[in-house]
């Protein structure tokens, strides 16, 4: 009898999730699109471009912020072919000030309206290396962007979206599932905006307020641009200290810059529509997830092995590393865990 009663409950759940996945999140969408507003951050180029371009392709009035006056001018130049309206801001999400700026703008253009959404989708990853090559400083600038500019951004812009009891929507990565060597600036970014997107989530539910975070793997970016990746390696391998720099010598340097060059572009997927058909599900479908795990990397290979007890977590990593060719330091070979 009590086989059955969960054999039951197992066919029900599965049926449920079959339905919600295939029927539920795919075909309903709401209505009125053209009245919800919607406020996004870092729209110079990537993701948030792309996003902001394709709300207004379908008729949504846009708010984009821009770190930059030249990609909010390009923006504003490529969205005039669109019906939805597209305000451009100039916006920097490490200033207080910035961000209440922008506030005082939307609300003018609401003028008596409601914002629908936010998007926090600003995001850097300029330093990149081994922890021994890294400052607080380095962590801290990450963290100013990558982190402390969504709580900025949520803590002015939540009093509109309680209003509205509308959304909040935050770039997070598969990074904040799972931790990669040499990524440390940027993993820790993205482990405490997660933390960060799963209390909003809790608090905010009370005020019929929803949080959906975005988990992508790797895509080619500005983020993950070659060139800029491999320049600024460079420019922090320069300010290493010499004593760390004989521990792990030029030829580390010199193999993991090859490393880099080869697994960007072997893992980082070109086809960006996936994250922004995510992000415009998000915001516009009647049911929407609260987390979205996206690109192949992410769902069938990261996310597997951060399921797994940490020690097989670090076996896994370290023989994915071995296979992608990331070097060891040349001392490595001189300690001993008897040591």
């Amino acid at each position: 009898m009590l086989c059955c009663i969960v054999l039951y409950c197992f066919i029900f759940v599965f049926v449920y999730y079959l339905f919600k996945y295939f029927v539920l999140e795919k075909f309903f969408y709401l209505k009125n699109i053209e009245k919800r507003h919607v406020f996004i951050t870092g729209c110079d180029t990537g993701f948030g471009r792309k996003l902001a371009l394709k709300l207004a392709d379908n008729g949504a009035p846009v708010f984009a912020g821009c770190f930059s006056q030249q990609g909010g001018r390009s923006l504003a130049d490529e969205a005039k072919k669109f019906s939805g309206k597209l305000t451009i801001i100039d916006l920097d999400v490490r200033k207080n000030g910035s961000l209440e700026e922008a506030k005082k703008i939307v609300e003018k253009e609401l003028n008596g309206r409601e914002l629908w959404a936010i998007v926090c989708n600003a995001g850097i990853s300029h330093v990149t290396g081994a922890d021994d090559f890294l400052t607080v400083e380095d962590y801290a600038s990450t963290l100013e962007v990558n982190t402390f500019g969504v709580i900025r951004t949520c803590h002015v812009f939540k009093p509109l979206i309680k209003k509205s009891r509308g959304r909040i929507v935050i770039m997070c990565s598969m990074l904040c599932r799972l931790a990669l060597p040499h990524l440390g600036p940027y993993v820790v970014s993205k482990f405490a905006t997660a933390a960060y997107a799963d209390i909003l989530r809790m608090e905010t539910k009370p005020f019929g307020v929803t949080v959906h975070t975005m988990e992508p793997g790797f895509y080619k970016t500005g983020i993950t641009n070659c060139e800029t990746v491999v320049e600024n390696y460079a420019k922090l391998w320069s300010k290493v200290p010499q004593e760390v720099k004989d521990e792990y010598g030029e030829t580390f340097y010199n193999q993991m810059v090859e490393s880099v060059k080869n697994n960007l572009t072997a893992w980082s997927s070109d086809n960006l529509d996936e994250v922004i058909d995510a992000y415009y599900h998000a915001l516009m479908a009647r049911f929407p997830r609260d987390r979205y795990v996206l690109g192949s990397d992410a769902k069938y290979i990261f996310r597997l092995i951060s399921l797994l007890p940490t020690w097989a977590q670090d076996f896994l990593i370290c023989l994915l590393a071995k296979k992608d060719n990331v070097p060891l330091p040349a001392a490595c070979c001189k300690y001993s865990k008897l040591d």
